[in-house]
């Protein structure tokens, strides 16, 4: 079974802010297969030490459409101008090292700081 991250923001993360803040936090530079700015792509991020990240990149999703996705304990921050969010969501497969899972989790939050969102898993 895998680990599932989420990330809500309302503000787009950057692509080249997200890319620094994976390799700080792998401590050596990530892979990204993909593109980031593209919400339909799909990436997969990993590193020689055997790091593997499935995740999809963020895309502007209807405020309702997210509430709907989590309980109402979730505070979900405040719909842009378009009543929208940014979504983004990632998953550690299970079987691969577990620093995944853990480096994921930091930069989500680092991201959920610095563009006004919020931070969920593992779900």
């Amino acid at each position: 079974m895998s680990t599932d991250f989420s990330l809500v923001t309302r503000r787009r993360p950057d692509a080249v802010a997200f890319s620094r803040l994976l390799s700080e936090a792998a401590g050596q530079p990530v892979d990204i297969a993909g593109d980031f700015t593209d919400p339909n792509d799909y990436l997969n991020l990993t590193t020689v030490g055997g790091l593997w990240i499935e995740m999809e990149p963020p895309g502007h999703v209807e405020y309702d459409d997210l509430r709907a996705m989590y309980p109402d304990d979730v505070t979900l921050p405040d719909p842009d101008g378009q009543a929208c969010l940014w979504y983004t969501c990632a998953s550690v497969p299970a079987g691969v090292p577990s620093a995944g899972a853990d480096i994921i989790g930091q930069v989500f939050r680092q991201l959920a700081r610095d563009y006004d969102g919020i931070a969920l898993g593992p779900n």
